[in-house]
């Protein structure tokens, strides 16, 4: 199931969501808004696991998960 980043960053904010498990696509959106907006990123930085399922990580994205912690 998408999510968008609003309705991300009020899950972490409100119910202090710390896992995220999504298909790698819906996740790759995310990483997407990430990497114009600190805030997201921030939001991606503060969780203890995230889990991608259904195809591989697209490797720009994967790389830039790692470069930026």
């Amino acid at each position: 199931m998408s999510v968008s980043s609003p309705e991300l960053l009020g899950l972490v904010d409100v119910c202090k969501l710390n896992t995220l498990a999504l298909y790698a696509t819906f996740l790759s959106d995310i990483i997407r808004t990430a990497r114009a907006d600190v805030t997201v990123a921030n939001a991606l930085k503060s969780m203890n696991q995230i889990i991608h399922t259904g195809v591989a990580l697209n490797q720009q994205d994967e790389e830039w998960a790692y470069q930026n912690g």
